[in-house]
């Protein structure tokens, strides 16, 4: 097999160089690890958040330092990673609303849809209509709460009202479920301080541009968050956050274990539980 040569001359050079300078110009937008803000010019956004309420408590705001995930685009229904003012970008609650580093800026569009989620991950860049989230197993205090309480919010913003701040309403993507717990003698206090574990998946693949959820994976037991507030007649009131799902018949689902270390184990007979 003969050898062949290549010459490159200082010319080709100078057209592959600015070839590829291009091309990377080109793709750039909202690759991977790409959480900066494309736009830098015009009016910046203004943004405000709240949180639906998942009981009658009405709705809450954001902790300050709390960060939420953006994707902004001036497109209508392109997929979020063709988003070309945000992808991705992390805004922190502060005391004037959320704010990103470095600023987003309105830039010379006229509508923007605004796609968002808590609690903010490096990696939703990569896959954010199939985005994998996970429930903490052990739901023991507020940080695992938190960090299984998915929220996502979606609006279309228009620049006749930039001077004002936009309103983003989060709403919840998972289920909470609420166990309260009484004995037939609950004068005795047998089930007091007990600990309750609930049989699910707690794996789900989410799309962030429709804000819909689908629970996949294998089930497992996740311990439930005991509540200070008791509900009236009962000795325990215990609730657990996991992905919406159907729970079928004849499936062991809920434990009760005492301070004493007695297990009890209810199988749902009757029909499927969602």
């Amino acid at each position: 097999m003969k050898n062949h040569s290549v010459i490159i001359n200082n010319t080709f050079r100078g057209y592959l160089a600015f070839l590829m300078t291009w091309l990377a110009l080109f793709l750039s937008g909202c690759e991977e690890n790409d959480n900066t803000a494309l736009t830098d010019n015009g009016l910046p956004l203004q943004i405000s958040a709240s949180i639906q309420s998942i009981d009658e408590n009405g709705a809450y705001k954001f902790n300050g330092g709390q960060s939420v995930g953006l994707w902004v685009s001036s497109v209508e229904n392109a997929s979020l990673k063709q988003s070309d003012v945000a992808c991705n970008i992390k805004f922190y609650q502060s005391a004037g609303g959320l704010v990103s580093e470095p600023r987003t800026y309105w830039g010379e569009h006229q509508q923007l849809n605004i796609y968002g989620y808590y609690p903010f991950d490096t990696i939703a860049v990569e896959s954010p209509e199939a985005y994998h989230f996970s429930v903490e197993l052990e739901q023991k205090g507020t940080n695992e709460i938190v960090n299984s309480d998915l929220l996502w919010t979606n609006q279309k913003i228009s620049l006749n009202d930039a001077d004002k701040k936009t309103q983003l309403e989060f709403q919840h993507l998972m289920s909470k479920l609420v166990i309260n717990v009484r004995g037939l003698y609950p004068d005795a206090g047998t089930l007091r301080e007990c600990t309750a574990k609930v049989n699910a998946l707690y794996s789900s693949i989410v799309n962030f541009k429709e804000g819909v959820s689908s629970a996949t994976g294998n089930a497992e037991w996740l311990v439930a968050t005991s509540l200070v507030d008791v509900a009236d007649n009962y000795e325990s009131s215990m609730q657990v956050i996991l992905p919406p799902q159907t729970i079928g018949s004849d499936v062991p689902f809920l434990k009760i274990i005492t301070k004493g270390n007695v297990e009890n184990e209810w199988v749902y007979f009757s029909k499927e539980w969602v």
